[in-house]
């Protein structure tokens, strides 16, 4: 495999997006490992800015909500460094997601709309329409409470 012949990028990058997976299905341990090899195998931006994004949200899921917004800040900084319109969306949603955790709503709702602007960019109609259905869910979820 990659390991054998001293691949290092391609590793990383596979690593964070463990990480992502790892944490969206609630494995926390797992999602923290994927983040320590994915950073120690490489420290390009791309693959920071995934990490640094799961990094905020494990951060918001135990309360640490300070730790969460500068990781989130930190993802959405780095995403942009590079051309990657999709890590840049995921950095935002990522930042959406621990915005609306600390009940930053406006914020959030703003970070959720450029990055349907990206993936809409890109033409990744899937993410796009994911992202239009959490506007959708505020919108409804607004008129109702109000």
């Amino acid at each position: 495999g990659l390991e054998q012949i001293g691949e290092r990028g391609f590793r990383s990058t596979g690593q964070a997006f463990l990480a992502r997976a790892h944490e969206a299905l609630g494995d926390a341990d797992r999602a923290y490992a994927a983040v320590a090899l994915a950073e120690q195998l490489s420290g390009e931006e791309f693959n920071l800015a995934l990490t640094s994004g799961v990094r905020a949200r494990l951060a918001l899921k135990v309360g640490d909500r300070e730790t969460a917004e500068r990781w989130a800040t930190r993802a959405a900084d780095l995403a942009f460094r590079g051309d990657f319109p999709e890590v840049q969306a995921d950095a935002k949603l990522d930042h959406d997601h621990v915005l609306a955790g600390l009940g930053r709503l406006p914020e959030a709702r703003a970070e959720a709309a450029r990055a349907l602007e990206l993936f809409e960019a890109k033409g990744n109609r899937p993410r796009a329409q994911r992202v239009r259905e959490l506007i959708e869910s505020w919108r409804v979820a607004g008129r109702c409470a109000g």
